[in-house]
């Protein structure tokens, strides 16, 4: 009976170690931060507590990329799904996030004054920018077809047929941190592939947002992903 409690403990030790290199990680990057520093953020007394869950400085990274590969694992279950649906269906999704977007423009784009420093117009501007995106692949969805040519043989013809390429990471910059984060995942959802997206370390609410809002349109939750921290870390692991 009192291992139970025992486990749940040193499960929490570990998370809290886990969240606390990660932030520190994500903030300094990994050479710049001690074993001491992450137990000490965690509430650790002394860096024993690393050596006895994961080993070393290089244990701690493992387990945090072991949680990032989540995201990846959701994205590509969820497009098993996802793929099965007509280019009409998926078309339709599309908009009505493109929707979402358009209702929360004005909440959209005070978010992105507060984390980028645009002028209130030019996120608005932004906004719109990248909804845009949004209906423009919809509809561009509806035409995925293949191509017939004619063929160098008497008789024959050659035909092309499109296919999804799997989940697509999507590294976005700080700068247009909305419209780049639409452009990108629109288009890969909108030929059936998931997505996993890598904001600017900088700049990480305005995609949290645009997700939020996907999936209180209608897209399957897993379908459209964000994974938030060292960039390096991040698009080395993803890419």
């Amino acid at each position: 009976e009192a291992a139970a409690p025992r486990r749940a403990a040193r499960q929490d030790t570990r998370t809290a170690l886990i969240l606390a290199a990660e932030r520190l990680f994500s903030e300094e990057g990994i050479s710049n931060v001690s074993l001491r520093r992450i137990t000490q953020a965690a509430g650790q007394r002394n860096e024993s507590a690393i050596h006895y869950h994961f080993g070393s400085r290089e244990g701690v990274v493992a387990a945090i990329m072991e949680l990032r590969t989540l995201p990846v694992d959701a994205a590509r279950r969820a497009q098993a799904e996802w793929r099965t649906h007509t280019p009409q269906a998926r078309a339709d999704a599309l908009l009505a996030w493109y929707a979402a977007v358009r209702d929360a423009r004005e909440d959209l784009a005070r978010l992105l004054v507060l984390e980028q420093g645009k002028s209130l117009a030019e996120a608005r501007g932004e906004i719109d920018y990248g909804a845009g995106f949004l209906r423009w692949f919809a509809e561009e969805g509806r035409r995925l077809g293949g191509e017939t040519l004619a063929s160098h043989l008497p008789g024959h013809a050659l035909a092309t047929v499109r296919e999804l390429v799997g989940v697509v990471a999507c590294v976005t910059p700080w700068n247009f941190l909305s419209a780049m984060l639409a452009r990108k995942a629109a288009a890969a959802l909108a030929a059936g592939c998931a997505v996993v997206s890598a904001p600017s370390m900088e700049t990480p609410y305005s995609a949290l947002a645009l997700v939020a809002l996907a999936e209180e349109a209608g897209l399957p939750a897993g379908l459209l992903n964000v994974v938030t921290g060292d960039p390096e870390t991040i698009v080395g692991r993803l890419c």
